[in-house]
């Protein structure tokens, strides 16, 4: 899969080509907020080529950030579930990871 991005304007426009089948896809956004939509856009794809969000992580890595990955939470095309199902174990793992190893140290 090829992903090429377009940032500023009113959308941010994610052109990609899999095989001989090429598309669009746009994420509303504004010069000042054109990351928020290129994780959008990367979050759309990972369920088909997760190469984006693993490079993510390597990029991120030495900073010792723990990440949420959606195609490792929930690889599936319907991008509410995947979003949600992601944030909530964003949220939830650091928590669970605290009170397990308090469980575990007392």
């Amino acid at each position: 899969m090829i992903i090429g991005v377009n940032t500023g304007g009113t959308f941010t426009d994610f052109v990609y080509k899999q095989g001989d089948t090429w598309g669009v896809y746009k994420v509303l956004s504004t010069p000042s907020n054109f990351v928020e939509a290129v994780l959008n856009g990367l979050n759309y794809f990972s369920y088909v080529n997760p190469c984006h969000e693993q490079k993510v992580r390597e990029l991120l890595a030495p900073f010792g950030l723990e990440l949420s990955l959606s195609h490792e939470i929930l690889a599936e095309f319907r991008e509410f579930e995947r979003t949600s199902t992601t944030v909530i174990n964003a949220y939830v793992s650091p928590k669970t990871k605290r009170y397990i190893g308090h469980l575990i140290s007392a």
